[in-house]
């Protein structure tokens, strides 16, 4: 019931750990989106923060260029390249206003603390008109430049100054639009310097590559500033994405700087195809243990039920030998007392003695037969092995077979030239005397018992023993259980007694002499026992001629242990 509980309950585990690591899976995917979005906004800021004082530190006041007083914005350039994190994320600062009536172009001279005259660059010439028309114009655009967009690649950030005129030309109280500085970053620097250290600082490894960061142009990978990956990343808006320099961006900011965006997505891909992913990983490796838990249940189960049938089989064994044991023990003990108190005939002596002689043989081979299985209980097996004559092998077996049971009609067929096996004698005469002993008692009415031996040569040569009877045969229900100790099939359980071991041992000893025992049969045509020993070679040295010793083997100096 316990077993049967358990079984039930091991769906119904399943099902709430998949219903929990579902749920988890959830949380982690919305923990995971958090994270990515609060370290992508992190990121973001700070870098927003350096080229947000960037712009503010290289954009001049009106007054410095009404007055041509450069030094509050010397020291300001100074003071933000001492304290800037990354000063060479900034290449170049230019000056563009008007003097008598044309537009002028100054770089910022660090050494000489003022502006002076640099020739226009080809990124800065295509702007020219929109300076030109902006600044002659006196006024600011909302947005700059009509709106005027910045190329994918560009490097530039264009900053208004503003100031008041003097003097009647100045009709109201409204800034005008007194030039323009210019930025120009050093993408070089910002793609392979500035931003592999803030992502390594707010998007850090964890256990392997954890994020796929990049940079590009808002349109997405037409312009990559940045990337992770030595190959752009595909599908960058899967994932988190912020926009920089947004405070920059604004329509009143007055300034038009490159519009860049931040995608950072997991390196498995979309985080809810990496929680996914982790998800069914964590759902296999559980299903997997209450597999594994189901499994040793199950194998449990069956061994616990096979310890109880073979307690069974061990119970009946006891029970077998001992009702075995109480026949010839009672047979000897009566011809025994009638013996000892002198009420039998002379002429009766012999007979006794005889019946106490069988019974006695009989009851050595049930005690044989018990210390045989004890012994393969146990793990051992035959250690003497000496080259044996198989005719002489069963020859031996047929005559101890005869003393206890007399067979009635014997066909033989064992030719003198077969090959020698190595062997213990006493225990190959044991497994052929328990197959021959069968076929005298199941033979049928006419006690038939057929043998014949032949060798079969091959990559292995070996030595094939047949024994056959015209018994009634076995049943398909008993034939794959007479090699199991302690089985007798029904049909005969009742008719003849035995123990139950006698075919177990013969299979236990075949095996240990690298040989092999098989048996056909059929319904009322009898039963055929076929048991093959491997040949010894006749070139090797082990092997020595054996003397037909006319049937008998002697038991001393082999002996199964």
């Amino acid at each position: 019931m316990f077993t049967t509980l358990l079984l039930v309950a091991l769906p119904i585990l399943g099902w709430v750990q998949h219903r929990w690591i579902t749920q988890l899976g959830q949380a982690q995917r919305a923990e995971m989106d958090r994270g990515l979005l609060t370290s992508a906004t992190q990121l973001g800021r700070v870098f927003d923060g350096e080229l947000g004082r960037v712009l503010t530190a290289t954009r001049a006041a009106g007054s410095m260029i009404r007055d041509n007083e450069w030094q509050p914005y010397a020291d300001r350039y100074t003071a933000w390249r001492e304290t800037a994190e990354y000063p060479e994320a900034v290449a170049h600062v230019w000056l563009v206003d008007i003097e008598q009536g044309s537009l002028r172009l100054r770089q910022w001279n660090e050494k000489a603390f003022a502006f002076e005259a640099d020739t226009w660059p080809d990124e800065l010439q295509t702007w020219h008109p929109h300076l030109e028309q902006a600044l002659k114009s006196g006024r600011l655009s909302t947005p700059l430049f009509g709106g005027s967009r910045l190329p994918h690649n560009s490097s530039l950030a264009f900053i208004a100054v503003l100031g008041r005129l003097t003097g009647p030309a100045q009709e109201d109280s409204t800034p005008a639009l007194l030039g323009f500085n210019v930025v120009q970053f050093n993408l070089d620097f910002v793609g392979n310097r500035m931003f592999p250290s803030l992502v390594e600082r707010y998007l850090p490894t964890v256990d392997g590559d954890r994020y796929r960061v990049a940079v590009a142009d808002e349109r997405g990978d037409s312009g990559v500033l940045y990337a992770s990956d030595q190959d752009t990343p595909s599908g960058l808006d899967q994932g988190a994405s912020i926009d920089l320099l947004t405070q920059s961006r604004r329509p009143n900011a007055q300034v038009l700087v490159p519009k860049w965006r931040l995608y950072v997505e997991h390196r498995a891909g979309v985080v809810e195809q990496a929680v996914a992913r982790l998800t069914n990983w964590n759902l296999g490796v559980g299903l997997g243990m209450l597999a594994l838990l189901f499994g040793s249940i199950v194998i449990l189960a069956a061994s616990s039920s096979r310890a109880q049938r073979f307690a069974r089989q061990q119970i009946e064994m006891v029970a077998s030998v001992s009702h075995e044991l109480r026949t010839p023990i009672a047979v000897i003990c009566a011809a025994a007392e009638n013996l000892s108190e002198g009420v039998t005939r002379a002429d009766r002596v012999k007979y006794y003695g005889n019946l106490i002689d069988v019974e006695a043989r009989r009851l050595e081979d049930v005690v044989e037969s018990a210390m045989l299985y004890a012994g393969i209980s146990a793990g051992r097996s035959c250690t003497t092995r000496i080259p044996l004559a198989p005719a002489a092998i069963i020859d031996a077996a047929l005559e101890a077979t005869a003393r206890a049971i007399p067979i009635p009609q014997l066909s033989r067929a064992i030719p003198s030239d077969l090959p020698q096996v190595a062997g213990d004698a006493a225990a190959l005469q044991s497994a052929l005397q328990n197959v021959i002993a069968n076929a005298v008692k199941y033979g049928g009415p006419t006690g038939w018992v057929g043998i014949r031996a032949e060798a079969v040569g091959g990559r292995r040569p070996e030595v094939r023993i047949t024994i056959e009877d015209r018994g009634p045969g076995i049943s398909s229900d008993d034939l794959p259980h007479i090699f199991k100790p302690f089985f007798r099939g029904e049909a005969v359980a009742h008719q003849t007694r035995g123990s139950g071991l006698g075919l177990a041992l013969v299979r236990q000893i075949i095996s240990a002499h690298r040989g092999n025992v098989s048996v056909s049969t059929s319904p009322g045509g009898g039963t055929v026992f076929v048991i093959t020993l491997p040949a010894l070679d006749p070139n090797s040295d082990y092997a020595r001629p054996v003397a037909d010793t006319g049937g008998t083997l002697p038991a001393h100096g082999s002996r199964w242990t």
